[in-house]
């Protein structure tokens, strides 16, 4: 799960400012403010939205580069995934877990 500085960086990258990420996720400008920071952390159906929206946006060309985007393939081919998306979720899930550390 992206937190704190990570998030304030991919948001950045995807030129979306805090509030325009709140509207995308239709929470409150305070809640991302508060995630970025650091004092707290996306839970229940706040964190579901997140993931899948992060999820979605990593999987635009836009985001990543043509390079990064076939060595990411290869890695799911070899993982085992039946895609790229799926290896996506796999990793944010075992992350939100404790199981993995990004």
């Amino acid at each position: 799960m992206l937190i704190g500085n990570d998030l304030k960086q991919v948001r950045r990258e995807l030129g979306l400012t805090q509030k325009g990420l709140a509207e995308k996720l239709g929470v409150s400008l305070p809640t991302v403010v508060n995630w970025e920071l650091g004092k707290s952390t996306p839970r229940g159906q706040n964190r579901i939205k997140l993931d899948d929206f992060l999820t979605e946006t990593i999987g635009d060309e836009d985001f990543i580069d043509d390079q990064m985007w076939d060595d990411l393939q290869i890695v799911s081919d070899e993982m085992g995934f039946e895609d790229m998306i799926e290896m996506f979720r796999t990793i944010i899930r075992k992350h939100k877990l404790g199981l993995l550390d990004l």
